[in-house]
Parts: C-alpha cells; structure tokens; sequence
C-alpha cells in the first residue's frame, strides 16, 4: 500500500487524538444531566470533523466534515448516558477509531481496495492477531485455573491488593514478554522477569511462591506461544 495512504490515516488519527484528548474536557462534554442537550457535544463534534477535514486536506471531500462530526456527536452522546467507566471511556474510543478507519477507506483510490483485502488476508496478520489473543485471554484463563488450589492456601492469610491487579498485571506481562520475543529482544524478557520479582517478592514464603508459579507460568506460555509464532511467521514468507 502506497505510503501516502498511511500518512493519510496516521493525519486522521492524530486528529481524533488532538480534539478528543486534548482540546476536549471532560467537565465539558459530560455533562451528565443535559445530556443530548448539551451545547459542548455538537460544538465538539463541529470541531472534530473540520479538524479531520483539514488534517485529511482532501478538500474537494466536503463529507469528511460532517461524517465525523456525526459519528462523535452519536458516539459521545451515548457515553454521556453512561457510567463514566474504563469500559465504556474504551468503547467510545472503539467507536472514534472505526469512524476514523471508515472514513480512510473512503478516501482510498478503487484500485488500492485488492491491496487493502490482500493485506487483511494475509495469513502473517491473522498469525500475530491470533498469538496475542492466546496470551491475553485464554492463558489468563488457563494460569488461574492452573494455580487455584494454591491461592486458597493463601487466602487464609488475607493478603489484600487492588482489585483484579493480578490479572491486568498477568495480561500486561504476557503481552510485553510476546513483543519482546517477535522483536527478538530476549534480554528484555529476563528484565522485565527480574524487575517483578524484586517489585513483589516481599510477602511471605507462601505468598511469593504463589506469585513466582504464576510468574513463571506467564513466562511459559508467553514464550511458547511467541517462538511458534516466530516459526509460523517465517515459514509464511
């Protein structure tokens, strides 16, 4: 695909970023009692799509300007009926992006389209997408039910922490630990290992043994997952 669509897309990002996380307050456009009738809403989704126009400097498509306009105004809207919450603050997110990425689409010429579904059929993209979902969800999955009968032997000893820490902490872990081993960073691995064991052995035996399996699982999966996609990756080349 021609670089110049990618730099098209990155200027359509970077726009979204600029209106909806920097020039947007939240006491603003949340203001949770007007809702649909809240004057920040339109005037930010006006101020998002003539910021899209612009940075898209596609002048003669005057329908960026409303389209997105439209989809952050529908987008914000229903955010503003909801509990200003992590999950629906991503789901908004979500909702910018895919605006954002059909709007690109648009703009593309028709004969870049077979250049766009070869990419999305490309078996190295399905390789990677797969590797991460595996190591994000399933292995969480799998790590706790693996080590279950040992956190009930710790949970006499109520060892208080943040809410569901461990399993973001976990997702995190594998997520960096796979990144480093596609970039073949290996020594990155063993930092990252060694800087959670000094961070949090410092509960009782029981306790940081626990910790350690659960480290050491992540690990696990996290390299066996990533050196299989490794292989798959070179032998679809």
């Amino acid at each position: 695909m021609n670089g110049d669509y990618i730099f098209l897309l990155i200027r359509l990002l970077l726009s979204h970023l600029i209106t909806d996380l920097l020039l947007q307050k939240d006491r603003n456009i949340n203001e949770r009692g007007k809702k649909w009738s809240s004057g920040w809403l339109y005037l930010y989704g006006a101020v998002a799509g003539l910021s899209a126009y612009i940075f898209a400097a596609q002048w003669d498509e005057w329908w960026i300007l409303p389209a997105v306009a439209l989809g952050h105004v529908v987008t914000d809207g229903i955010r503003a009926m909801k509990k200003d919450t992590l999950l629906w603050f991503s789901l908004g997110q979500a909702a910018h992006i895919i605006v954002i990425l059909t709007v690109w689409y648009m703009l593309l010429p028709s004969d870049t389209y077979g250049q766009f579904y070869k990419w999305i059929a490309d078996v190295q993209i399905w390789v990677l997408i797969t590797a991460y979902f595996m190591i994000l969800f399933p292995a969480g999955s799998f790590i706790g039910k693996a080590t279950e009968r040992w956190k009930k032997e710790i949970e006499p000893l109520n060892h208080e922490g943040l809410e569901k820490a461990g399993l973001w902490i976990g997702r995190m872990e594998r997520f960096l630990i796979l990144t480093f081993i596609l970039g073949h960073e290996y020594s990155l691995v063993g930092l990252l290992i060694a800087s959670k064991s000094l961070l949090r052995f410092n509960a009782d035996r029981k306790a940081g043994e626990y910790i350690l399996i659960g480290t050491l699982a992540s690990l696990t999966i996290s390299v066996g997952v990533g050196l299989i996609a490794l292989w798959l990756l070179k032998i679809t080349s």
